[in-house]
This record gives structure tokens, C-alpha cells and sequence, in this order.
């Protein structure tokens, strides 16, 4: 019975130790990273992709459209949390008719955008809010 809590003890030590370096900081990194170059038409790639996805592309009312930084996304903590796209951040706010034909009030969503296209969307998470684009 000893013997098997010492064994236990030992496998989930070295589990522990393990796992421990697992987490990179880009900032950190040595490795070089390509955000792409900075997309000047950002305006017109945030309002084509909206026109996109939205069901009634035509009654969008724009609130905000933020200049784009420098961002990266992360993948999910279970596998790491490593830096897994670059790009430039821009967020948006908006407000548009739902199938219904109601107005649904003010959207937001960050978009990571490279090379004249959005290549992720995030939605706000109100119970997480690191800012994972700095």
C-alpha cells in the first residue's frame, strides 16, 4: 500500500514538473513572427466581412471601428496557451436587424486581420478579460 502512494506521488511529481515550462511569451521568444503587413484598408476588410456574416448586411449602423495593432491569438490553455496566429487587432461595434427585423443593439467583436482578410473572429467573453492582443 506504501509503495503505491510513493508511486502515485512520484508519477504526478513528475507530471507537475513536466507540464510546468509548457507556456511561451512571444515577447520573449527568439523566434521571429510575421504579423503581415499593416493593412491600410482596414475600414473596407472589416465592412466586406461583416457584409458577409450578418443576416441583414444592409441595416448595419457602425458605432466604433478601431485602428489595428499588432495582436497575436492563443491556442487553448489545455494544449499551452502558445501564441497560435499573428496579426493586426481592430475591434468593431455595431448594430444591425436580426431575422426578425428588430434592431439586436450594439455588437462588438475583435477580428485579427493579415493579408487584406480577417482570419479570426473573437466575441467579448465577460468573464475573461485578459487583453491577449498586447
Amino acid at each position: 500500500m506504501k509503495i503505491k502512494k510513493i508511486l502515485l506521488t512520484g508519477l504526478i511529481l513528475i507530471g507537475v514538473v513536466s507540464l510546468s515550462g509548457c507556456g511561451s511569451n512571444p515577447a520573449k521568444s527568439n523566434k521571429p513572427v510575421n504579423y503581415g503587413p499593416y493593412p491600410e484598408n482596414y475600414k473596407v476588410i472589416v465592412k466586406s466581412y461583416l457584409e458577409e456574416t450578418l443576416f441583414d448586411p444592409y441595416s448595419v449602423k457602425y458605432n466604433v471601428i478601431t485602428q489595428p495593432i499588432k495582436a497575436f491569438s492563443r491556442k487553448a490553455p489545455i494544449v499551452g496557451g502558445s501564441p497560435d496566429q499573428y496579426g493586426w487587432y481592430s475591434k468593431v461595434c455595431f448594430n444591425a436587424k436580426n431575422r426578425m427585423g428588430g434592431y439586436v443593439g450594439n455588437t462588438c467583436y475583435k477580428l485579427l486581420l493579415k493579408y487584406n482578410r480577417v482570419i479570426k473572429r473573437f466575441t467579448p467573453n465577460p468573464w475573461h478579460s485578459e487583453e491577449w492582443y498586447r
